[in-house]
């Protein structure tokens, strides 16, 4: 079996972006590249399953093919939503973020999208997905601990705690069942660098100059973040914490770096 350093498995705050990217550029970039880059100089030492728009049954069943094909060291997966479509083809499988919630006040959907809604017409049951997401992070932690994996999980949307600090009764996970490391609030994180905390005032500042509607930081993150993110992530595999992304020392949240995103660049320096 092939020795993997580190294998990266989730949707867009998890993607290698390789289309972004020259070969030679693996180690660049985003999170995923940078912390990469921190355990090796070898290409082949890597696993980055991220794909944009993917619902966690898809990074799980990438996930269960990895470990039964290598030997992995350290695994970093990102639960997405439950709100997605668990399963579409893989030539469609980024698309499983238009499960459009009848009546959401913040995404509105063309025509076009009428494939996508018939998901939720005819198939959408809030607690299967949430079912089935919440059986993905038990079985993921469960695996990694059977096999002596390092393992880090990422949740991008989803807050373990109320504002009284217990667990909510209808959220998407239960970290309770997590076996290693946890990190949260990456949404959080990616809203405040436009220098608020509200979700509406972040997509009305997006939507004028994002191209093509989508978001070019890198893991919806600048460089600064990405790099801390990183970080901490390595420190991660050490130990057995919960930690707030949104809340990291060293962020960058100025609006100076907000402001360059006008005309980003794809890359590190």
């Amino acid at each position: 079996m092939d020795k993997i350093k580190l294998a990266v498995f989730g949707d867009s705050f998890a993607d290698h972006f390789p289309m972004l990217l020259e070969e030679s550029d693996w180690n660049k970039g985003g999170w995923p590249g940078i912390l990469a880059a921190s355990l090796s100089d070898n290409r082949d030492d890597f696993i980055f399953q991220g794909r944009s728009g993917t619902s966690t049954w898809y990074s799980y069943s990438r996930f269960l093919d990895a470990v039964e094909h290598n030997d992995i060291e350290r695994v970093v997966f990102s639960y997405t939503s439950s709100q997605r479509i668990p399963y579409l083809p893989e030539d469609i499988a980024g698309e499983a973020w238009r499960l459009v919630i009848p009546d959401d006040p913040l995404l509105k959907f063309e025509e076009e999208d009428d494939l996508y809604l018939t998901y939720v017409k005819y198939f959408y049951n809030n607690d299967y997905h949430q079912f089935v997401s919440q059986q993905v992070f038990r079985s993921v932690n469960e695996i990694c601990k059977e096999k002596g994996i390092k393992l880090v999980n990422l949740f991008p949307f989803f807050d373990p705690y109320n504002e009284d600090g217990h667990i909510p009764a209808d959220a998407d996970y239960n970290i309770d069942d997590a076996k290693h490391s946890v990190i949260y609030g990456l949404y959080k994180l990616c809203i405040l660098e436009c220098g608020s905390d509200n979700e509406e005032v972040y997509l009305d500042t997006t939507n004028g100059w994002l191209p093509a509607g989508q978001d070019m930081r890198l893991n919806h993150m600048n460089d600064v973040n990405n790099r801390v993110l990183a970080e901490q992530i390595s420190k991660l595999f050490e130990d057995n914490s919960v930690v707030n992304a949104s809340k990291l020392e060293g962020l960058d949240l100025s609006a100076e770096t907000w402001a360059q995103y006008n005309s980003i660049s794809f890359h590190n320096d």
